[in-house]
């Protein structure tokens, strides 16, 4: 993936590097791993120390994820953001889950080169078992291969029997293709086996011809070195998309899905579909896989289940109306597969099975055009908006609600971060507007509207829509009918005062509960 950076986050990991080393003794390592039960994960901050290694510290971000299920455990491999030594970025660190609702922390398994190294700046890559081996395919940055005409952003690899331990193979490279001109984007290898081939399959994103592009390598043998370019596995013609980062291949049930990021001005995951894996690919109605606070989504799993691995971005300055800066917290979701070949998203099942505990729901102001009985909350906003607030949101939390009664045309949502009587202030919006079949996460800013992310999807006057909001923090994703999902970073949710709103029509609230995460 391409990185931009500057000057003020390398300070602040070297100031805080420095804080934690205020007298001649440092403090002890921690132990290898460390357990959480986050739903949406950051690195533990803590001194770590491999073995044979010099102590570091592992304070950071996740960036793009490289999930890897192995006999039973999910392996999240993924790019660092926070080591910062003046020459080089991005090691490899990793997670470990079951089921994605809890996670173990095994920080740093691969670093990045040393000076005099050509993979002083990793990108993206996957990891496959070949044999008694496991193979880890990562982009590397390098301007001096322009000198001799070779793509800045190259391929190569490392192996390991432990997944633990990794050693890098620096004698083999694998550079853009003849003829891609563009010697500048090259990189985001997908490595998979072919059972219908007997080969293996390696996707690398690129561009060719001002188009981006998803060429194809294979070899039948990853430890011969012999990586062959076969030509394009996907054009994005018709798209035109930027580039197609991070691409993902695999097979669920009788369909072949291929998951890519859009790089542009909405970044966000999509995916096509075939009852091939040479195509041709469908592209659905919907195609995207969460909105623009959702990236480098990659998928893992065995023949039952199929997880989907991303990051959602943070915000400059920890503030809702701050720009949007690379890497964030991990966030996960779990895929599963209509008749039709097409894809739907939910929350996965182990984080639902946390949320077991009832929090009393104490509403602390609602309009006067809301009633609010056994039966549920009714919102009459066909003349003005309408509203109920309710106590403070602290902690881990599940939202769950039923939808009804929307009227045509009508807008309705969750709000969040606004005084308790929903008149003064800044709040973020997560909401549906009928009338444009849209879900979209918006910051009111002094009554000024910002859309960080949104979503297509169709909402019907009189149908029913369950809700299952899973909050984190600052993070918060919203499931719909498990069928889809909208992920946002709110910084003014934790501790405020939140709700629900209806405007331009009637709309009924039914079955609202909250619940906090077990222990």
């Amino acid at each position: 993936m391409n990185y931009t950076y500057r000057y003020f986050y390398c300070l602040c990991a070297m100031l805080l590097l420095f804080a934690c080393k205020k007298s001649d003794q440092a403090a002890a390592p921690a132990p290898d791993t460390m357990s959480s039960n986050q739903v949406y994960p950051l690195p533990t901050a803590m001194w770590m120390q491999p073995a044979g290694s010099q102590p570091y510290f592992s304070s950071g971000f996740v960036g793009d994820p490289m999930p890897f299920y192995d006999n039973g455990t999910y392996h999240v491999f993924y790019l660092h953001d926070g080591d910062w030594t003046g020459y080089g970025y991005h090691p490899i660190h990793t997670f470990e889950t079951n089921d994605f609702s809890g996670y173990r922390y095994n920080g740093r398994v691969m670093p990045f080169g040393a000076a005099d190294q050509p993979d002083t700046k990793i990108g993206t890559g996957s990891v496959i078992k070949a044999g008694d081996k496991y193979y880890m395919y990562y982009t590397y940055s390098d301007e001096g291969n322009w000198a001799f005409g070779k793509s800045r952003e190259c391929i190569m690899y490392a192996t390991s029997t432990d997944l633990k331990t990794w050693t890098k193979h620096y004698g083999y490279t694998i550079y853009s293709p003849e003829g891609f001109s563009d010697l500048y984007n090259f990189r985001d290898p997908a490595v998979i086996y072919s059972r219908e081939t007997n080969e293996y399959l390696m996707l690398v994103a690129s561009r060719l011809d001002n188009k981006a592009v998803i060429a194809k390598f294979t070899t039948t043998d990853p430890a011969a070195n012999n990586w062959s370019y076969k030509g394009l596995f996907y054009t994005a013609d018709a798209d035109n998309y930027v580039m197609m980062e991070c691409p993902d291949v695999f097979r669920l049930g009788d369909y072949w899905y291929l998951v890519f990021s859009e790089n542009g001005d909405h970044p966000m995951v999509h995916y096509r579909y075939s009852r091939s894996m040479n195509g041709p690919w469908i592209r659905p109605a919907n195609d995207v896989l969460d909105g623009e606070y959702f990236y480098a989504g990659k998928t893992a799993g065995n023949e039952k289940e199929r997880f989907l691995a991303g990051w959602t971005p943070r915000n400059a300055d920890n503030n809702d109306n701050g720009s949007r800066l690379w890497g964030g917290n991990l966030v996960s979701h779990q895929l599963t597969q209509n008749s039709d070949g097409t894809l739907n998203i939910k929350a996965p099942a182990g984080i639902e099975k946390k949320f077991t505990s009832p929090v009393k729901l104490n509403s602390v102001f609602r309009d006067a055009t809301v009633q609010q009985d056994q039966q549920g909350i009714s919102f009459n906003a066909t003349t003005n908006p309408s509203y109920i607030v309710f106590n403070q949101l602290r902690g881990k939390r599940m939202i769950t609600a039923t939808i009804a009664g929307v009227a045509a045309g009508a807008q309705f949502g969750v709000a969040f971060g606004m005084d308790r009587s929903f008149q003064q202030g800044n709040r973020y919006l997560v909401g549906f507007d009928e009338a444009t079949d849209h879900i979209t996460s918006t910051y009111m800013n002094a009554g000024w509207p910002r859309a960080n992310a949104a979503i297509n999807y169709m909402i019907t006057p009189g149908k029913e829509y369950q809700l299952k909001l899973i909050i984190d923090g600052s993070v918060c994703t919203m499931y719909i009918n498990d069928q889809a999902a909208l992920t946002s970073r709110i910084y003014s949710l934790p501790n405020n005062y939140w709700g629900f709103y209806a405007a331009n029509g009637n709309v009924q609230l039914k079955n609202l509960q909250v619940y906090q995460m077990n222990n």
